[in-house]
């Protein structure tokens, strides 16, 4: 075997192995090689016929030639530019050629876009071929399609990792694929794959490598998941209060009045977790504000969600109570008995134009058609007259006043309170005793009274009820003067109430902290950030008792500092001397536990009286861990304001964070309630989970918002902000009108079956805002209970109804499906509700009135048979 030219080692020794064989075949004596030839005699040597190819490469590729018989295949790299390489070739012969060109091997270059043919030439003259055939080798290591198609499972591939789902509970053990791939092989391990024959188990994932004809290969993950796709919320509700589920909503009715803003809700779901705003809830424990919608997302096994709305329908208030009524210019009080106001003015009173000034729950007071104002509105009181106060739901409520004007020797004082100090006269003949709180300065207490002589005097100095103080120290003595100038005296003596017992800390915080302290008995544990300086904070909280020390030192909340390196005892003193003790301990926490700190809340502008009015409200705080998520509010009308419940409410639009604080706007319209609206709700949550809401309530604060501690409300510090004067309005109290039903198709046999429901309606005042409705299965119509509802899905408003769809099935009931509730709300708030009530009326809806079901007018849908 040898190169070709230049002659090769191999060569040359074989020249010289010749040259001394034959000098040995000519020396030595005849060893039988020749045995049979005359001796002397000399052999000539044969000519060689040796004309093979032995080896043929590339080695700057490099690749090899594989050499079978006279053809030689060689596969480089795909890209080799394969016109111009330069062989290196081993032969046994003399010489080789390619078209006549002699070739040196490593040198000669040859173009092998083409076969290539080589000649090897032989000592005895004759030639041997080779035909060397070049290709380029591919690189291609995809897997291009997966999937088991008999089990109804398509993969998803995302770079090497192949996922696929199958249907819950398919045994996983022995699955046979079904796949593509453009390399030149495939194999798990060492075994080769075969698509459509190959079983392999994926319980757990499964490996697959392809290799490609340059030897490079890939792998792949296979993933294929059985998992459990259920995903529904199965039970939920509240207190006493259970949730109605249909479809994709759950809704739930609560009485008016009921606490929607910060509920623990109780539920069930089949998925692996659920959700609010990607914030985990847990039944029994995690709190929700129901004030507004909220989307609950259900994740299955499989990865797949499901979104439920929960809605919480607040009944309507029916609240519609006159609470106070007087005549101040006249210094006449209402006197309140049941449905009957009487008021007794002095003698000689014209009493054809008289001002009352009264409050009221409810939304609007009328005397006949003219709505009443207080301190605004005159009435004739020559005659009984008779306010009609309205609820929220509609319903009324008469009160007769009657205003008694007192004979001429009149004088006599009928009502005796002390507004400030929460206390009320007892009048007995011409004595009147009042006890006040303990700590009440008597010496300037002003008294509001009501009496029917002509002037009342305090030492020759005229009273004015509600306005003149006196010092009640000692029995102060009323003279009462009638129209016919006689007299008559009242001694009032006040009696301070004795002190009470009570000493305890309500709450206890610091500025630097969101977080409230933990009571344990007597022992206050308080978290504060990791890093903050304990010597020398400053606590805010509240006392039940008289005062409070530390070391003998008066302490007063958001002023005095402390060094808390080491446990503080507070003293807190009771009116009556009685002291207990509370154990302060602060500690730091590295991660973040404590929610983010509202600071105080604004609003721009700060008053309006032209409409449609975008009013911006900015919540500031102060967040020192994870940073800000998200932030709601809502702002609230007057009535909403004073009663807590009832009013309106405006939920801000889109909000945005700016650092230091969040805003949002809101708008008010014409329609909306004069008087000062106040941002009454905000909730706030940091990126770790923690979350502080601040509400109003005047039961504990009138100046300053209140937040949940331990389950109780708590005063937070921070002042009621965000408020705008609304004037110019026209009050929209009215709610919308139901004038009748309709629903199409009204019979079908084929399903599913899509019914559209439209609702026609009046409404001058605001306009639409939503409304929705129920399809009743018969057994539901006429039981009133059981059976089947179906919540509409998207309603559209179309002016004068709006409208909605229900899909029936083929699995539901048989019969006549009949709408059998409606709810509508304007956007000034005021709502109606009709529903279905065989007790009352088999041919009209019903609606509730004074707490009462009465016939509505409207007649009940025809309805449509499903056959």
């Amino acid at each position: 075997m040898k190169k070709i030219n230049p002659p090769t080692t191999r060569l040359r020794g074989g020249l010289i192995m010749t040259i001394l064989m034959l000098a040995i075949g000519c020396a030595a004596p005849d060893s039988g090689a020749n045995q049979g030839q005359p001796a002397g005699s000399n052999t000539t040597p044969s000519t060689s016929s040796a004309k093979t190819i032995t080896h043929f490469s590339f080695p700057t590729i490099p690749a090899t030639g594989q050499i079978s018989g006279t053809d030689i295949s060689v596969q480089v790299p795909t890209g080799t530019a394969i016109n111009n390489l330069r062989a290196v070739v081993l032969i046994d012969g003399t010489s080789l050629t390619v078209g006549g060109t002699q070739q040196t091997s490593g040198v000669t270059a040859n173009d092998f876009s083409t076969a290539v043919t080589y000649t090897v030439h032989a000592q005895d003259n004759s030639t041997a071929t080779y035909t060397v055939t070049v290709t380029t080798s591919s690189s291609l290591k995809a897997i291009t399609y997966f999937s088991f198609p008999n089990l109804g499972g398509v993969s998803t591939i995302s770079g090497n990792n192949i996922t696929i789902s199958l249907p819950y509970g398919t045994n996983r053990s022995n699955l046979v694929p079904v796949f593509t791939h453009n390399g030149s092989g495939i194999a798990i391990g060492a075994t080769i794959q075969v698509s459509n024959v190959t079983a392999n188990d994926f319980s757990s994932p499964v490996i697959y490598r392809v290799t490609a004809q340059d030897a490079s290969f890939q792998d792949y993950t296979v993933t294929v998941n059985a998992d459990n796709p259920t995903k529904e919320i199965l039970s939920y509700g509240f207190g006493s209060y259970v949730g109605r589920l249909s479809g994709n909503t759950i809704t739930i009715d609560v009485p008016f009045g009921t606490n929607v803003i910060n509920v623990t809700p109780i539920f069930q779901h089949n998925g692996i977790s659920i959700k609010i705003n990607s914030v985990a809830q847990v039944s029994n424990s995690t709190q929700v504000d129901l004030s507004t919608p909220k989307v609950y997302t259900v994740t299955a096994q499989d990865g797949t969600t499901r979104d439920f709305t929960v809605t919480a329908n607040v009944g309507l208030n029916t609240s519609k109570e006159i609470t106070s009524y007087s005549i101040p210019s006249l210094n006449a009080v209402g006197i309140i008995s049941g449905n009957n106001i009487a008021v007794n003015v002095p003698h000689g009173t014209n009493v054809s134009n008289l001002i009352a000034v009264f409050s009221r729950t409810g939304s609007s007071v009328a005397v006949g058609a003219t709505n009443q104002v207080s301190g605004t509105t005159a009435n004739n009181f020559t005659a009984p007259v008779v306010y009609t106060v309205t609820a929220t739901d509609a319903s009324t409520q008469n009160y007769t006043v009657t205003v008694n004007v007192a004979a001429v020797d009149d004088k006599s004082i009928e009502l005796f309170t002390f507004t400030a100090a929460g206390a009320t006269g007892t009048v007995s003949g011409t004595q009147i005793a009042a006890t006040v709180p303990y700590g009440t300065n008597v010496s300037n207490l002003i008294a509001t009274f009501s009496t029917t002589g002509m002037v009342v005097k305090v030492n020759g100095v005229t009273q004015t009820s509600g306005v003149t103080p006196n010092n009640f120290i000692q029995p102060v003595v009323y003279t009462i003067e009638a129209a016919d100038g006689t007299l008559y005296s009242y001694t009032v003596t006040l009696t301070v109430a004795a002190p009470n017992s009570t000493a305890s800390i309500a709450y206890f915080t610091f500025a630097s902290t969101s977080d409230f302290g933990l009571f344990n008995g007597t022992n206050i544990a308080v978290r504060v950030p990791n890093g903050t300086d304990l010597t020398n904070l400053v606590a805010i909280f509240r006392i039940n008792g008289q005062i409070v020390r530390v070391n003998g030192n008066p302490q007063f909340s958001d002023v005095t500092a402390n060094n808390f390196s080491a446990p503080v005892i507070y003293a807190v003193q009771a009116q009556d001397g009685t002291v207990v003790n509370y154990t302060v301990t602060v500690t730091t926490v590295a991660y973040d536990v404590f929610a983010p700190k509202i600071t105080s809340v604004t609003a721009t502008p700060s008053s309006t009286s032209t409409y449609p009015a975008v009013v911006t409200v900015k919540i500031y705080y102060t967040e020192t861990g994870s940073g800000f998520q998200y932030g709601t509010f809502q702002l609230c009308s007057p009535t909403r304001i004073s009663a807590g419940t009832g009013g309106t409410t405006i939920t801000n639009g889109v909000v945005t964070n700016q650092g230091t604080y969040f805003e949002g706007t809101v708008t008010l319209q014409n329609y909306h309630e004069t008087g000062v609206w106040k941002v009454c709700t905000i909730n706030m949550q940091d990126a770790a989970g923690n979350s502080i809401m601040l509400y109003t309530a005047n039961a504990v604060s009138t100046t300053n918002y209140v937040r949940q501690v331990t389950g109780s409300m708590i005063d937070s510090g921070v002042a009621i902000g965000g408020s705008i004067n609304v004037t110019g309005t026209t009050h929209d109290i009215t709610p919308p009108q139901i004038t009748s039903v309709t629903a199409t198709p009204s019979s079908t046999s084929t399903y599913p079956a899509v019914v559209t429901v439209r609702i026609y309606y009046t409404e001058t005042g605001s306009g639409f805002q939503y409304g929705t409705f129920q399809l009743c299965s018969p057994t539901r119509i006429s039981a009133g209970t059981g059976g089947t509802t179906i919540t509409n899905g998207v309603v559209t408003n179309q002016g004068t109804y709006f409208e909605g769809t229900v899909t029936l099935q083929n699995y539901h009931e048989t019969g006549v499906w009949k709408v059998c509730t409606i709810n509508m709300q304007d956007a000034a708030g005021n709502s109606i509700m009709l529903y279905t009530a065989n007790a009352v009326s088999t041919t009209n809806y019903v609606k509730q009135v004074t707490g009462s079901m009465i016939d509505s007018g409207v007649a009940i849908s025809p309805g449509v048979n499903k056959q």
